[in-house]
C-alpha cells in the first residue's frame, strides 16, 4: 500500500514529498488547498483535527502529522535510503538540532509574518519582528554548515529537505536567503539537482 500525503504547493508536505521521492516510496498526494483555508475545512479536519499541513497517512494507515515528525518517520521507516545521518554520529546530532530549530523557532516566525493580524493590534509590528526572527534563524544556520555539497556531508538527508523548503517560504525571501546565506543556496541547489528528490522540489518552486 502507498502513503497518503496531503498537502498543497510550497507548503511543509513538500519536505516529505521530497524524503519519499527520495525513498523511492510510493505516495497518493491528495491536495489541500491554503487559499481558502482549505486546511480548516470539515472534510480535511476529520483527517487532521489540528486543521494543519502536512498529513501524512502510513500504509498501515496511522497518521503522522507535523513536518518534523512526518520527516523523521519516513527516514526511520527508510533505513535504507540514508535519509538520516548514522545514529549516533555527530553528524546525526548537528541534523536533529537544526531540524529541530526550523521546526520550533522558524514554522512560528513564518506564521507571525504571513498573518501578523492574528498576533496583535500592531500586525506591521509583528511582522517586522517575525522576519527579523527569521532571518537570524538563517543566520545561525549558515555560520554552523559546511555544505559537501549537503548541510552533514555528501549524502542528502531530511534536514536538506527541510531547508531547501523552508528557505523558499515568505520568511527570507528566497532573494534575500540566497543573497546573504550563500551556504544555505548551496544545499538548496544539491537538493533541487538531486536525482530523485530534485524533480519533487522543482514541482513545488520550479528550477533552481
Amino acid at each position: 500500500m502507498a502513503y497518503v500525503l496531503y498537502g498543497d504547493r510550497r507548503c511543509g508536505n513538500a519536505i516529505v514529498e521530497l524524503l519519499l521521492a527520495a525513498a523511492d516510496a510510493e505516495v497518493e498526494l491528495r491536495r489541500v488547498p491554503l487559499e481558502g483555508d482549505g486546511q480548516l475545512a470539515p472534510g480535511y479536519r476529520a483527517v487532521n483535527p489540528m486543521g494543519r499541513l502536512p498529513a501524512l497517512i502510513l500504509p498501515d494507515g496511522t497518521l503522522v502529522t507535523e513536518s518534523l515528525a512526518c520527516a523523521l518517520v519516513v527516514a526511520e521507516r527508510h533505513q535504507e535510503a540514508g535519509l538520516m545521518p548514522p545514529i549516533g554520529s555527530a553528524e546525526r546530532a548537528t541534523a536533529l538540532r537544526w531540524m529541530t530549530v526550523l521546526a520550533a523557532e522558524l514554522y512560528p516566525a513564518i506564521t507571525r509574518w504571513d498573518y501578523p493580524a492574528r498576533f496583535a493590534d500592531d500586525p506591521a509590528g509583528v511582522a517586522d519582528r517575525a522576519r527579523d526572527d527569521s532571518r537570524r534563524i538563517w543566520r545561525l544556520i549558515e555560520t554552523s554548515i559546511a555544505p559537501a555539497p549537503f548541510a552533514t556531508g555528501p549524502r542528502f538527508s531530511a534536514l536538506d529537505a527541510q531547508i531547501a523548503v523552508m528557505s523558499r517560504w515568505s520568511n527570507g525571501p528566497a532573494s534575500w536567503v540566497d543573497a546573504h546565506c550563500p551556504k544555505v543556496a548551496a544545499v538548496t541547489h544539491a537538493v533541487a539537482t538531486h536525482p530523485k528528490a530534485g524533480p519533487a522540489y522543482i514541482r513545488h518552486f520550479g528550477p533552481y
